[in-house]
């Protein structure tokens, strides 16, 4: 069964979703544990393990002394799914200006117009309301629908050197996805 989770993106980042330049995200969420002390922990390739889940994957401590019959590991579940689940991006939006009162429960998408900040070219943006934080969208009003393709984990200073380098060599999600909408 397919799932499908919100997921926030900002700045220019849906603009970059649609038009392809950008094909996967960095997340930190649910790897607290790890990134506690993200030096003593090694993650495991599931594919080295029978019975674990897809969207599992498997750390172990490099303190573990592995032959004293207990092993220090973490199971961690990707909170945003495994291959061929749904994310929904969540980003800046604005709706009609004559419902700029009401909150987004109250809203529904017959009821007016929409605008996208990432987007400042659509017709739309000029005749926008109040701008509303991302998180605040609700699943209707996501205009980009995305397919996990591939889901793995990292430390942050292996991404590519095109990429920004923190001083904390934190692990992170590695989400690839597909536009489907």
């Amino acid at each position: 069964m397919v799932k499908e989770t919100g997921i926030i993106s900002s700045g220019n980042h849906p603009k970059l979703i649609l038009s392809g330049e950008k094909t996967m995200t960095r997340r930190t969420s649910g790897l607290d544990k790890v990134n506690a002390a993200p030096d003593k922990w090694i993650a495991v390739r599931r594919d080295q393990m029978i019975g674990i889940p897809l969207d599992t994957f498997i750390f172990h401590n490099k303190e573990d002394r592995m032959g004293d019959g207990e092993s220090i590991r973490e199971l961690i579940k990707c909170p945003y799914g495994q291959v061929g689940d749904r994310l929904w991006v969540r980003e800046t939006w604005a709706y009609a200006p004559w419902q700029d009162d009401l909150p987004p429960r109250e809203l529904s998408e017959e009821s007016g117009l929409l605008a996208y900040k990432a987007c400042p070219e659509d017709i739309n943006y000029c005749l926008a309301g109040k701008w509303r934080p991302s998180i605040f969208m609700p699943r209707w009003a996501s205009r980009i629908t995305l397919e996990i393709t591939e889901v793995r984990v990292e430390r942050v200073q292996e991404i590519t050197n095109g990429d920004a380098r923190w001083e904390v060599n934190l692990w992170v999600w590695v989400i690839s996805f597909k536009v489907v909408k």
